[in-house]
């Protein structure tokens, strides 16, 4: 849709306080997505493997962790998936249920939101939903390519999680 080019939607202060930091994503956005799978592991050590970001590099391709304050909500990392360089904030940090944050990569807002949640105990559910909005946006990037990322990262947290 024409008007999709030209969204921009909130600004990023708005986008993580009142989207993110509430546990929803921007379903105005051009750009939305969620996926979901099941990893034979417990909650507990999903999330020990989710929150440990400076540890992503180790199974997330095309990962590169370029900084991390901490992990708590209100802590920032700067990283890169590919060429696309991105600073993001973490805004939901809830043990074994919910990492979320907000980030900007040149002119582009997103939310990320990963839930966790247990089906029993040993087996966890987890949906990634991610939101992207920019002018332009759509020019370059697509729903369908956004669920391959999010496809690859989940399958990626899967081998993770299972390993462990």
């Amino acid at each position: 849709m024409a008007s999709d080019m030209f969204y921009s939607g909130p600004d990023l202060a708005t986008l993580h306080r009142e989207y993110a930091a509430e546990g929803r994503i921007d379903d105005a956005a051009p750009i939305h997505s969620s996926h979901e799978i099941v990893i034979e592991a417990p909650a507990a050590r999903v999330w020990a493997v989710l929150a440990d970001v400076r540890n992503w590099p180790s199974w997330y391709p095309g990962f590169e962790l370029k900084s991390l304050s901490e992990v708590r909500p209100g802590g920032t990392f700067q990283w890169k998936l590919g060429s696309g360089a991105v600073s993001s904030t973490f805004a939901v940090v809830a043990a074994d249920r919910e990492l979320t944050w907000s980030g900007k990569s040149l002119w582009i807002k997103a939310i990320d939101r990963h839930v966790l949640e247990p089906l029993d105990d040993t087996r966890t559910k987890v949906t990634v939903a991610e939101s992207m909005g920019g002018l332009l946006l759509p020019l370059f990037y697509s729903n369908d390519k956004i669920r391959k990322v999010q496809e690859v990262r989940l399958s990626a947290l899967k081998a993770a999680a299972e390993k462990g």
